[in-house]
């Protein structure tokens, strides 16, 4: 009950009491030559309470809602249902995004390489070469420098330029080892990139290693076939020499 309730509800008590204790249950003032009659207690009270019902009454009408507070409250919904839309279509495209790619690395022969399927965010050269390096192809610390796919006469050529840690790296490296590093580079990015041949550079130089110097286009081959490409080199400068 608020205040004025509680205000009104006191008068009309002090007037239930005057007239309790009145003898007179009407009386008349003077007011010079006309009689003005006094209004009762009981019409004073009944006054009262009608002044407190009409009170009570307008504290508790409900102000209906308003078209605009409904159209808010129907907009503010639809915002809610959007942006849960928007978060069901931004994990659906991180899971679109995720494709698989194969690797080639040593199965400790020369003659052939073994493979592996794995899942990555995107396909990309800097992701290759950073799942190659979990299988020691590459070192921890290769980067990759550029990359382009170039669409040639005789097919689609890949050109790929690396850090100088790639370099030192093979440097580190058995004739054998290399020759199974090369082979797994290059066979990973033909067969993921649809390419027919890789130019494998470092620092925008060719690859060149204390048993090779990679300057020609590398076609998909296996370790052997490389060592044997070194080989025969080396007994045509022999024989060049000689």
């Amino acid at each position: 009950m608020n205040k004025r309730m509680k205000m009104t509800l006191a008068a009309v008590a002090a007037m239930f009491v005057i007239a309790a204790c009145s003898n007179k249950t009407e009386e008349t003032v003077s007011a010079g030559e006309n009689d003005v009659p006094e209004a009762s207690s009981g019409e004073m009270l009944m006054d009262g309470l009608e002044y407190l019902l009409s009170e009570e009454k307008e504290d508790i009408i409900q102000i209906p809602e308003t078209q605009e507070s409904m159209e808010s409250s129907e907009e503010d919904s639809v915002n809610r249902q959007e942006k849960q839309g928007d978060t069901v279509s931004d994990n659906t495209a991180e899971e679109a995004e995720s494709v698989q790619i194969v690797l080639y690395y040593s199965n400790g022969t020369f003659d052939s390489l073994d493979s592996e399927i794995v899942e990555v965010e995107n396909k990309t050269a800097e992701t290759i070469i950073s799942a190659l390096s979990r299988h020691n192809i590459v070192s921890l610390d290769t980067k990759v420098n550029s990359f382009k796919e170039e669409e040639m006469v005789g097919g689609k050529r890949l050109r790929l330029d690396l850090s100088r840690a790639m370099d030192e790296y093979l440097r580190t490296m058995t004739r054998e080892a290399e020759s199974i590093i090369i082979a797994s580079v290059t066979d990973t990015f033909l067969d993921n990139f649809e390419a027919d041949s890789i130019c494998i550079t470092v620092e925008g130089k060719p690859l060149t290693t204390p048993y090779a110097v990679y300057d020609k286009d590398l076609k998909k081959c296996m370790p052997l076939d490389l060592m044997e490409a070194e080989e025969n080199e080396e007994e045509g400068s022999e024989d060049g020499r000689n």
